[in-house]
């Protein structure tokens, strides 16, 4: 398989953001694996795709604090991108085994982010993975993971690292409930500069990191000559309207299932979840069934590309959703 690597440079937040539907394009296009890197400044928080902004975010308060918020075309928790910027990873594929040719749904996340621990700990950033959301670096956690997967089977994994402010956002731009969620496992975030001593890191480092983890037998990696479009509309912070109706969030492994039914009277799901598009249809489809069990909703999900949600989770967001029927029917 051949493998494209996009000099990484320094951007903008919004195409920092964007990097990943624009390399999933070329995949699609083109074929085979692609990476790129967008070194960031900030200060800005950027959401998750499925996050609900006022479940996570007290915006007058980023408001105050001139804290810019956009949100990310990937799925998963939010990132802080502190005034020294942060450096967001993306590789591209044309399938989650298209690099580890043994992962499976299921397995995805631990599977293809062995090239970038690899890569991490032979340029002085000593990384291991846990099975959650983020890697450690140096014995703390230090760079955030998010997901893309298209109705193609196209799959985009991105790394978040904060340069010399950990990606944690600072907890008085936080709601309450926000605050009161353990995303680190009681352990202190670290940038980048605290974990490896290296300061004023230049975007080849990054490029160098890319390349080690791409390289193994079977691929074979050539730098993409010239730039690639990040020419991407911004995603609205906010998701749906005053006619939607919201559950209460739903505590899951790595935070918070957002949902609700729409102004059409449909699901919709979201949260912190890492999903592909696909499975977060088919979720939506499962707690939209008002015949509904907890087996078929468990069927669902067994294999699919859903990280920090277990079937439990999603029936007690069901739960939570007939809740929301009843009172509307009311």
């Amino acid at each position: 398989m051949n493998a494209r690597l996009v000099r990484a440079r320094e951007g903008s937040l919004i195409e920092a953001a964007a990097l990943s539907e624009a390399l999933l394009d070329r995949v699609e296009a083109e074929g085979g694996a692609w990476a790129g890197t967008i070194l960031a400044r900030g200060p800005a928080v950027l959401l998750g795709r499925g996050q609900r902004a006022e479940r996570v975010l007290d915006r007058a308060a980023c408001d105050r604090s001139a804290v810019a918020v956009h949100r990310r075309h990937t799925t998963g928790t939010h990132v802080f991108i502190g005034p020294t910027g942060a450096a967001a990873l993306c590789v591209a594929l044309p399938s989650l085994s298209a690099l580890m040719p043994d992962a499976r749904p299921s397995t995805a996340l631990n599977r293809n982010v062995r090239g970038w621990l690899n890569a991490l700990t032979a340029h002085g950033a000593l990384a291991h993975y846990f099975g959650r959301e983020w890697l450690s670096i140096a014995k703390r956690p230090g760079a955030v993971l998010a997901l893309s997967e298209r109705a193609s089977g196209a799959f985009a994994l991105e790394l978040w690292i904060g340069l010399e402010e950990s990606v944690e956002a600072p907890s008085e731009l936080l709601t309450e409930r926000e605050r009161g969620t353990d995303r680190w496992q009681s352990k202190r975030p670290a940038s980048w500069a605290e974990s490896t001593g290296q300061r004023a890191v230049e975007p080849a480092l990054f490029d160098r990191v890319q390349r080690r983890a791409l390289e193994r037998d079977g691929v074979a990696v050539t730098e993409h000559q010239g730039a690639i479009e990040l020419d991407r509309a911004a995603l609205a912070v906010t998701i749906g309207d005053e006619r939607w109706r919201w559950a209460e969030p739903t505590p899951c492994a790595i935070g918070w299932i957002d949902a609700a039914l729409t102004a059409e009277n449909t699901v919709w799901v979201g949260g912190d979840p890492l999903m592909g598009d696909r499975e977060r249809a088919d979720v939506c489809e499962a707690l939209a069934d008002p015949s509904r069990t907890a087996s078929t909703v468990a069927e669902r999900v067994a294999e699919a590309l859903v990280f920090g949600a277990d079937a439990e989770a999603w029936g007690r967001c069901g739960a939570a959703l007939d809740v929301v029927v009843r009172s509307r029917s009311l």
